[in-house]
Parts: structure tokens; sequence; C-alpha cells
């Protein structure tokens, strides 16, 4: 049986590395080799329950949590669906910590981070542990050579109020495109690619 686990549990099991802390659009499209899958915010809020709920119970049984100092916890894959997809400008988090804000609060970069650790938490389920969407790079944009679990943490740190080197829009737009790359069955729209075929490319 598979172990229930927050996501910064199982980013540790995956990566040793604890969270510590566009409308991006590719260019082309190409047959997918990387067997990864993901869902934009506006499936996981309302179109897939029943692999939201499975997901949700199986991997955050104390909730979402994302930010760092500052921070926001969904507690459920109900209180998920009344959050997403969310929009609107992307901002820290308030002071200390909201929790199931539902539609009170919006906010860009928190509806695409919470889409994110979903399909981190779905990539890691079907792969059996052995995650694939965590360690590809990024392809172009400002966040171009950093990995998706960097992206992860980037965000985190940003809306928790601590240092980014990145800036609120940048951060949204790459994570909408990481959310939106594997979206259609076998093609990946490029935005993302494994380590070595990245590094191909960049030699070309």
């Amino acid at each position: 049986m598979k172990r229930a686990i927050t996501l910064s549990t199982m980013l540790v099991i995956l990566c040793n590395q604890f969270i510590t802390a566009g409308n991006g659009k590719p260019n082309s499209s190409e047959k997918n080799s990387i067997d990864v899958v993901t869902y934009s915010q506006g499936k996981w809020g309302g179109q897939i329950n029943d692999e939201l709920t499975m997901v949700f119970n199986l991997y955050f049984p104390e909730g979402i949590k994302l930010g760092t100092e500052n921070s926001m916890v969904l507690s459920s894959p109900q209180a998920v669906e009344l959050f997403l997809p969310s929009g609107m400008s992307p901002k820290p988090f308030p002071f200390g910590q909201i929790t199931d804000p539902g539609l009170n609060y919006k906010n860009a970069l928190a509806g695409e981070l919470v889409a994110l650790s979903l399909n981190l938490a779905l990539d890691d389920y079907r792969k059996d542990g052995a995650s694939t969407l965590l360690s590809l790079i990024i392809t172009e944009g400002e966040t171009k050579g950093i990995t998706v679990e960097a992206l992860f943490i980037e965000a985190n740190r940003k809306l928790g109020g601590s240092y980014s080197i990145y800036s609120f829009n940048i951060l949204t737009e790459a994570l909408y495109a990481v959310n939106r790359n594997f979206a259609e069955p076998g093609i990946n729209k490029g935005f993302l690619k494994e380590e070595q075929q990245f590094a191909v490319n960049e030699n070309e």
C-alpha cells in the first residue's frame, strides 16, 4: 500500500530537500516520449473529482499547504474545488495562515501552485514513487534551465513572503505552462524536457 504523505515529505523522499521556503505559450508540440500527465487549474477545480479525491486523500492527509512564513491551507478536496480556478493578480499571502478561503480569495500564482502540487502527487502515484515531472527542465522564458522542483520551491517562497529572484508574473506564467504541458494525451508541448534532451538541444 502507498503511504499517505504531505507534499513536502514527498519532496524529501524524492529529492532529499525540504521546502524551505506562463501564460507561457510553448512554440511547438511533439509526440510525448515522457510518461507524464498534467492537469490545469480548471480540470482540478471540479472536472476530475475522482482523481482529485484519490490524490488528495493519499498525499495530503493534513491538507495542501503552500508558502513559508505566511501560508495557505486547503484542508479537503471540496476546498480545492471551491478555490480553483483562481485568477487575478498574483501576490504574497496575507500575514499568518489562511485556511479554505474558497471564492473569497483570488491569487493566480496560488492557484497554479495548487495545481502543480496535485500534478506532482499524481505523477508520483502513477510512477509508484519514481517521479519524472519533478526533474524536468524548463526550456524557455525567464525560468529557462531550472527544474520543476526548483520552480515549485521558488513559488512557495514568493507566496510566503520570502525572497525569490523571480517576479510574481514570471513564476505564474511558468507554472501555467508547466500545468498545461502534458494536458493533451501523448503530446509534449515543448515547455519541459528531460535533462539529457535539454542539453542536446542547447548544444545544437
